[in-house]
């Protein structure tokens, strides 16, 4: 679509090979699906490329982890949430390196991001599917195979509202107005991070040290929830500073609940607290 001129046949070719745009069959060059998909939205040659074959690009090449170097999955690991953008947003005076700035140029190019001389920030409307890269790219599995109703998302919307406030609340009664003011809802902009809300200790030698916050809420009165695979993960890995936050009794008309309770370090601590895990289902696939 943008051809370097000085670049060779081969090199073209070889190029949209590994993109998945033409596939090598019996020696033959073909275009493929995904390259008819493109040529249909780019109708003729043209320095310009179309807005249609722009979001063909990023969501069948850029997108694909197939696509070899062409997927820009791994780089996006480098973008961090903004809950001010509500986005992911890349710092470009941390550590940018001669392959992150071609990244950013193409990507910039095809207006999946949005570039100054800061930062980079992803345009809203492909914050969908750039959840469901990183999903891949993490390795979650998708968790379609428990049924989400309206209603559970509500109960967590709540919840979490609840626990943002309850936090920043917790964090001035410790005499930490200042980072209080911090406290994110990282859940809005990324839906696999494995935690809700990223807040700090508030106590001890080091009360701005990060503590992950994931939070479960149900109309019960007894506490209980679904703790993901990837949530787990990241539980494991941080130990005492991932926190559950459970909140029971939901009422969706009063906007109230009771909580949190506090669970922290789950996977040690859950057991210890009398709860019992049940697995609901059993992931299997063969590599």
């Amino acid at each position: 679509m943008v051809i370097d001129s000085y670049s060779n046949v081969d090199g073209i070719i070889g190029e949209a090979v590994n993109s998945g745009l033409v596939n090598l069959e019996s020696g033959n060059y073909c275009i493929s699906k995904i390259g008819q998909r493109l040529g249909k939205y780019q109708r003729e040659p043209s320095c310009q490329i179309t807005d249609e074959a722009k979001d063909s690009f990023i969501k069948n090449v850029l997108f694909n982890v197939d696509a070899n170097k062409w997927c820009c999955g791994e780089f996006l690991l480098k973008f961090h949430v903004d809950t001010v953008l509500e986005t992911f947003v890349y710092d470009r005076h941390v550590t940018e390196s001669h392959h992150d700035t071609e990244w950013l140029m193409l990507l910039n190019e095809v207006g999946l991001i949005k570039v100054d001389e800061e930062k980079a920030v992803i345009e809203h409307k492909y914050l969908e599917i750039v959840n469901n890269l990183l999903m891949r790219i993490r390795n979650i599995i998708n968790e379609d195979v428990i049924d989400v109703y309206d209603e559970k998302k509500r109960v967590g919307d709540l919840t979490e509202d609840l626990a943002l406030k309850y936090e920043k609340e917790r964090l001035t009664k410790r005499d930490c107005p200042s980072l209080a003011l911090l406290v994110q809802q990282i859940s809005k902009v990324d839906k696999s991070a494995g935690y809700d809300i990223l807040s700090f200790r508030g106590t001890g030698k080091d009360p701005s040290a990060n503590v992950f916050i994931e939070v479960k809420g149900t109309k019960n009165s007894n506490l209980r929830f679904i703790w993901s695979y990837n949530e787990r993960s990241v539980a494991e890995i941080e130990k005492d500073r991932y926190w559950i936050y459970g909140y029971t009794n939901v009422d969706l008309v009063a906007k109230f609940a009771d909580g949190p309770i506090v669970i922290k370090n789950p996977c040690t601590n859950l057991v210890k607290l009398g709860y019992t895990s049940i697995p609901l289902d059993v992931y299997v696939t063969k590599d």
